[in-house]
């Protein structure tokens, strides 16, 4: 018992904590000296001094892994007793938080287990026949059209989409436990291993694709009915961070941080434009060339921050993942992802206008490590950012939709569906341009 008080303690720090975490010196020293190897590595001509570098490097993360560890248990240990039960029961905490059903994965070698936790009736676990390896050849072939972006190797009018992956995936994952979701109800998932990267948004629940239109992209898509159509989604870091989640308090207001132009997303200014359209005038503000500092500077502000900028993933070091923002001096600055966990946030949401913001590397229990987690140990109660590339045009249409709802006090999760059914309505038929938006919390 006490070692799951325990880890429950390191789940709640490590993914909704942050607020009053104290600044550890030596964390940020590690941290800032492997950003700044990993930086020179690129203008490095000589093997010699790469290898050296390389030696360096791995020697700099050993020592930050072994100092995050020892700071994990610490403070686990200190926490133990802020999550201990106080007497509500599971219902009254889904109920608080907003949710109608917990799906919870555990990813093994050869199979999955799918737990289901409900306000009413017992728990449920489904063995699915469903190894790590499988999983991920599925999960892979959804996401091969937005690779496929990604690498420039066909443009958006030339995508496929794997039908059949999708319905797989729907028949092993949400099948199982279709009676406990209704039309309608509020659906929470904690996603493990290649899952992590996984739109369910996008998993087919029935329809048959229609004939070809050569005149209306994505027509034969058109007819399918997927998850999105009828569920608000949310994901979470573990059961415990669902049950303990609370409901996040819908913004008023909203401010927009722009990357500069010249470095930023060409459909940058048409972005500001539609979500002033929706807020109206005295509820928004834009900030124009922002820089690392222009966010530090709302750490109180309670309204929506929405950032437009360049978004990078860095596989082999997740905490690298970074923002591409202005600099007063230099012209431009990176915002890493272990950056954005230094700050003091108490924003209720948090949308990243850039492509791959939602994405990073699985660390069971504690979520994925990448800008999203930043933001949410940096104290913001809720992110919206994409899995995988955005397109410009496709961008500004969802954020157009995404903010109309935002702005009539809709919460978080249903103004995603919402935003997702009206692009949809308007001909977005293919997944990757509004399957891809999720919601971490």
């Amino acid at each position: 018992m006490h070692t799951t008080e325990l880890l429950h303690a390191r789940t709640r720090f490590e993914t909704t904590g942050g607020r009053d975490r104290p600044t550890d010196r030596r964390v940020t020293d590690l941290r800032q000296e492997i950003g700044r190897l990993l930086l020179r590595a690129h203008a490095e001509r000589t093997e010699e001094r790469r290898s050296a570098d390389a030696a360096q490097l791995a020697e700099l993360e050993t020592a930050l892994e072994a100092h995050l560890l020892d700071l994990e248990i610490r403070r686990g240990a200190s926490r133990a007793r802020e999550v201990a039960p106080d007497g509500r029961s599971t219902a009254e905490l889904l109920a608080e938080t907003g949710v109608d059903l917990v799906l919870d994965t555990c990813v093994g070698e050869r199979a999955t287990l799918v737990f289901g936790l409900a306000p009413e009736g017992e728990p449920r676990c489904i063995e699915v026949a469903l190894g790590a390896a499988e999983l991920g050849e599925l999960v892979r072939a959804l996401r091969a059209p937005a690779e496929a972006l990604r690498h420039g190797e066909l443009d958006l009018a030339h995508l496929d989409f794997d039908v059949q992956a999708a319905r797989a995936l729907y028949a092993a994952l949400i099948a199982p436990l279709a009676d406990a979701l209704p039309p309608g109800a509020r659906l929470a998932i904690v996603p493990d291993g290649p899952l992590s990267s996984l739109p369910f948004e996008a998993l087919v629940s029935g329809g048959r694709t229609g004939p070809f239109d050569p005149e209306r992209p994505f027509a034969h898509l058109a007819s399918l009915r997927f998850l999105a159509d009828d569920h608000a989604t949310t994901y979470f870091s573990s059961v415990d961070a669902v049950l303990r989640g609370g409901r996040a308090t819908p913004p008023r207001s909203v401010e927009v941080l722009l990357a500069p132009q010249g470095i930023g997303v060409a459909g940058a200014e048409d972005e500001a434009r539609v979500i002033g359209e929706a807020w109206g005038r005295d509820a928004l503000r834009v900030t124009r060339d922002a820089t690392p500092a222009d966010l530090a500077a709302l750490a109180s502000s309670r309204a929506a921050l929405h950032l437009v900028a360049h978004g990078t993933l860095d596989a082999s070091a997740p905490m690298h993942g970074h923002l591409l923002l202005g600099d007063r001096e230099a012209g431009l600055s990176r915002l890493e992802a272990w950056q954005v966990e230094e700050l003091t946030l108490a924003s209720p949401l948090v949308v990243l206008s850039a492509c791959h913001a939602a994405q990073g590397a699985p660390l069971p229990g504690a979520g994925l490590l990448g800008l999203t987690r930043g933001f949410l140990t940096a104290g913001a109660r809720q992110v919206i950012a994409s899995l995988w590339t955005v397109d410009d045009a496709s961008t500004v249409d969802f954020m157009a939709a995404l903010h109309a709802s935002l702005a009539r006090a809709t919460a978080a999760a249903e103004a995603l569906a919402e935003a997702r059914r009206a692009v949809r309505e308007r001909g977005a038929a293919h997944p990757v341009q509004w399957a891809g938006w999720v919601l971490r919390r």
